[in-house]
């Protein structure tokens, strides 16, 4: 018998799964790892697993196809499997339904969320199994009605979750360990009653009283059935019961199995994540609002700065010393440089506005296009790109121009130490995805600060060795996630870079401007 439940983390990048791991071990789970489809389904039929945090999109084999072939197999046709992804789209949510995902967590994981949801289905699993288990033993002897009565009452006692069994007339048959540790009674106090008179009739409860009165004779199952109600020994709760009516032995009349789970603490949770995503909006509006101080207020005055400098060089310079002018040329240059990062900030922020316009984009010809305009800026330069034939893709053609553009500029810029500067793009597809790589010989970086590359005003150069704002690469990375797509770099000190991209290889449903 396992010590503790086994969870299966699947994600190709590393820190993902890292991540994952750090919220659920403390709390007395077991990871296993695996880094793609293929090595998951391997790591599943390999252990004891018993549920699955899986990522959606991933080379190869995406999460959708995984999920398929573990409901193939059937002894993990009710396996819980909960899909941890950044898409938002509804469709998606659907397809993963249809696949046979059980729950959804957003990128990035809140904490709280994910172990609730955790602990849900595994509750969830252990009744699932235990009736199983109990199923099968029933079909494999028959079995006297006390032994199946013990037999049952074991099962119940072995929940950690609360369990009452009540006849036709609503008395109490038997309850779980659980139920008296939980609510604070006693057996004897307990077994025969009324379910409406336990605890002093703190069970009197209107929407208890519905469920058992009006909607259970009508239906055999209710599940998720949610009630709030102040308990005199536990205080305020929210409770999710499920019940169901199963057929005694030998015809002797029908059981409710009342489960009760008590959702306070994750209802708590779901409050607190809805107010962070109000806080969020109203950073997103104050984020709005900076850019368009930054675009009308911030350019005028530097404008003047630049305009006024380039008069007052013009006037005087023939009187100017040598200091004076090169004071003068270092406000100016300031100048330029925060009118870069403006315009930098303001194509950050325009990215994810921006509504997409889908089609088939032809890369290999778009990708000559911008080499042509970046070669036509730095003829002084010996730089060389070397293709293959690039396959297309689909996406909106502006924003993987700007793509293209930032990568083979920051190409251009770290390999002017080189003679020549070699820039190389290729291209192949993987499943449903077409990969785009663009390798140079240049400066390269330490995969020690990979987590800083795609960040925001995130640099890993001086502005001595090499000119930038540090918007580029997060430009792209925002880009390419809108694709639905992933975007990934490699890279060895002065041994060059190595910068991918995904994209659909058919097409894909044109998002929403949002």
């Amino acid at each position: 018998m396992k010590d503790k439940p086994v969870i299966l983390v699947v994600d190709d990048q590393p820190y993902n799964i890292e991540l994952l791991e750090a919220h659920l071990a403390p709390q007395g789970y077991e990871i296993v790892k695996a880094a793609n489809g293929e090595e998951a389904l391997e790591k599943l039929f390999g252990n004891q697993i018993d549920l699955i945090l899986l990522d959606v999109m991933m080379p190869g084999m995406d999460g959708f196809e995984v999920i398929r072939r573990v409901r193939q197999d059937n002894t993990h046709r009710l396996l819980p499997i909960i899909m941890v992804t950044a898409l938002q789209e509804t469709e998606d949510r659907i397809k993963g339904i249809e696949a046979g995902c059980d729950d959804f967590i957003s990128k990035p994981v809140d904490k709280m969320e994910l172990s609730a949801r955790v602990r849900s289905l595994l509750r969830l699993k252990a009744y699932n199994d235990l009736m199983s288990n109990y199923r099968k033993e029933l079909e494999a002897a028959k079995i006297s009605a006390v032994e199946a009565r013990e037999y049952a009452e074991n099962i119940i006692n072995t929940l950690r979750e609360p369990l009452i069994a009540l006849d036709q007339d609503l008395r109490v048959v038997t309850a779980s360990r659980s139920f008296y540790d939980f609510f604070k009674v006693k057996p004897e106090d307990t077994i025969g009653q009324l379910i409406y008179d336990l605890g002093n009739k703190q069970w009197d409860i209107p929407k208890l009283r519905e469920l058992l009165e009006t909607i259970l004779p009508q239906k055999t199952t209710f599940d998720n059935y949610e009630v709030e109600h102040d308990f005199a020994t536990i205080g305020r709760r929210i409770m999710l019961l499920n019940a169901r009516q199963v057929k005694r032995p030998l015809g002797k009349g029908r059981v409710i199995l009342l489960a009760i789970e008590d959702i306070t603490e994750r209802k708590k949770a779901e409050t607190e994540l809805k107010v962070q995503t109000q806080q969020l909006e109203y950073a997103n509006k104050e984020l709005e609002s900076f850019s368009y101080s930054v675009s009308h207020d911030l350019r005028a005055p530097l404008r003047a700065i630049e305009g006024y400098s380039q008069m007052f060089m013009k006037k005087y310079r023939s009187t100017l010393g040598e200091d004076a002018t090169r004071m003068i040329t270092v406000i100016r240059s300031n100048t330029k440089m925060m009118e870069n990062l403006i315009e930098s900030l303001l194509s950050l922020s325009k990215v994810q506005k921006t509504s997409m316009s889908i089609s088939e984009i032809n890369m290999d010809e778009l990708a000559k296009e911008v080499w042509n305009e970046i070669w036509a800026a730095n003829k002084e330069r010996e730089l060389e790109l070397m293709t293959t034939e690039i396959l297309p893709g689909y996406g909106d053609q502006t924003l993987i121009r700007q793509v293209l553009s930032n990568l083979i500029s920051n190409a251009v810029k770290f390999t002017n130490n080189q003679k020549p500067g070699i820039i190389e793009m290729s291209s192949h597809s993987e499943s449903d995805k077409i990969i785009y790589c663009l390798k140079d010989n240049g400066a390269g970086f330490d995969m020690a600060y990979y987590d800083k590359l795609f960040g925001a005003f995130q640099r890993l150069h001086s502005n001595k060795e090499f000119e930038g704002t540090g918007i580029g690469l997060a430009t792209v990375q925002r880009i390419i996630n809108r694709h639905g797509g992933r975007v990934w770099a490699e890279s060895k000190v002065n041994e060059g870079a190595t910068f991918c991209f995904s994209l659909p290889s058919t097409h894909m449903q044109d998002e929403a401007a949002s």
